[in-house]
């Protein structure tokens, strides 16, 4: 039985408390109701069934509204109906609330609860924490082994370096982009000047008609030859054009920030020519061609075949090719970042664990396009802004070898649903990670459930890729 009792002694500001007895020799549970209505009476109508038997359904821990408590029942037939209806509504979530609260004041796990069985939102909601906290992953982060996850192997899909290189980075913003289709939203109001994605698509566009308009005019210089002063005059022509196209677009942010930028690039622009000159005296090479494409519009893709026969097709646009005096075939894409993150690019390190796949990519398309079989190809990363350096390397049966085993890796990983979230670990140097921080809050609870989950022997051959694991898998 539910009994209405004073809580504090006369007056009307004092509170009544629901005592429950619990059937026959059971303890009384109080808890504060509300606001005192009468002398000796509040009325329940949340309380009270339809079929007259009084239950408490109030948590011991709640203080509730007074305004809601304190609400007289109306006579009529359509506020009794009401009530009731409320009453049914509300009382079971209240009870099961309570009856699970209760059992773990008691000690007992959610998980024996009876409820689970035939609730199943709370069923996979206790599924979903049990499997957080296990050391291993499970379906509710990052292991999907089973699903029918589209294979990048599977004859049809067109790959880019940048795709693959996504699973690398973090295998769950792969999932999220390249499985889901969930893109990440950009502000343009965050943007008070021109983007880096944007003022490396400019330069890009500059250089491509600058080498694009010597080829067809055919006065590109020898190797041994500088750009003269005409040569000058047409790239500043071609950044006036460019630059104006942009910012009709609107591309270029605020007037004075533009100002600046437009500057700093021109003349970065400008240096090329004298980078250039020495690039190809060095290498004693000539462009050949310019955005060079495969696999996009009516160019045929790159088709490569891994060593257990499996074959990936693969697309992209190669800034510039040139070719030696001996015939060796130099790829080169601009960057306009730092080559800071590209700094162990190398022979030994072709990909920076697994990190950087253009060269390799970029390198077998411009052999098919441009070369023989045996054609020597070297790639390189130009970096335009920053000093005009140059890091790449050869074309080798090393660089190959490893390129076929990193692909390997990231193919298995995405076949077997391995998409854990693997946060940077410095996410204000290089490459961050949206997915993982998309409130822009910090990635501390991320990392710490890649630290949690990481030792899964499923994750081993992505742990030896990105430099996580010996490869002896100590």
């Amino acid at each position: 039985a539910v009994n209405v009792q004073p809580h504090a002694p006369g007056g009307h500001g004092g509170h009544h408390r629901v005592v429950r007895r619990d059937g026959a020799g059971g303890d009384d549970r109080a808890m504060p109701l509300g606001q005192r209505v009468g002398e000796d009476e509040l009325h329940l109508p949340r309380l009270v069934a339809a079929d007259g038997e009084t239950r408490a359904f109030v948590s011991l821990h709640t203080q509730l509204d007074p305004e809601t408590c304190a609400q007289p029942v109306e006579p009529d037939e359509r506020g009794r109906n009401d009530a009731e209806r409320d009453a049914g509504e509300g009382r079971d979530e209240a009870f099961q609330g309570r009856e699970i609260t209760d059992g773990r004041h008691r000690g007992l796990l959610i998980d024996t609860t009876y409820r689970r069985t035939g609730d199943p939102v709370l069923h996979r909601g206790i599924d979903l924490i049990r499997g957080r906290q296990q050391p291993l992953l499970t379906r509710y982060d990052g292991n999907l082994e089973g699903a029918a996850v589209p294979s990048p192997a599977d004859g049809r899909t067109v790959l880019s370096a940048t795709r693959l290189q996504a699973w690398v980075r973090c295998p769950h913003a792969y999932f999220m982009r390249q499985v889901l289709g969930v893109g990440v939203a950009h502000e343009p109001l965050d943007d008070e000047g021109i983007t880096a994605m944007d003022r490396g698509t400019l330069a890009h566009q500059v250089l491509d008609r600058f080498i694009t308009d010597g080829l067809d005019a055919g006065d590109i210089p020898s190797p041994d030859e500088a750009w003269t002063e005409a040569h000058r005059r047409r790239l500043r022509r071609i950044c006036d054009e460019e630059f104006a196209l942009a910012e009709a677009r609107g591309l270029t942010g605020r007037p004075l920030l533009w100002q600046r930028d437009s500057g700093r690039l021109r003349r970065h622009l400008e240096a090329f020519l004298v980078d250039d000159h020495a690039w190809r005296a060095e290498h004693l090479a000539t462009p050949v061609t310019v955005e060079m494409s495969f696999g996009v519009e009516e160019a045929a893709p790159l088709v490569h075949v891994l060593p257990d026969g499996r074959r990936l097709r693969f697309s992209g646009r190669i800034d510039r090719v040139d070719r030696t005096v001996d015939g060796v075939l130099h790829v080169i894409d601009y960057k306009t970042g730092s080559r800071n993150p590209y700094r162990r690019i190398s022979e030994a390190d072709p990909d920076n664990h697994g990190e950087f796949l253009q060269l390799p990519i970029y390198g077998l398309a411009a052999r098919a396009v441009a070369g023989t079989p045996d054609t020597e190809v070297h790639g390189q990363y130009w970096f335009l802004t920053d000093g005009g350096a140059h890091l790449g390397h050869p074309r080798s049966a090393p660089v190959l070898e490893r390129f076929d085993a990193v692909l390997t890796t990231i193919i298995d990983g995405i076949e077997l649903g391995l998409y854990p979230a693997r946060p940077p670990e410095n996410p204000n140097f290089g490459i961050g990670c949206d997915y993982c921080d998309p409130d822009g809050l910090g990635v501390e609870s991320a990392q710490a459930r890649w630290d949690h989950k990481r030792p899964d022997p499923a994750l081993g051959p992505y742990r030896i890729l990105i430099g996580d694991l010996g490869g002896d898998g100590d």
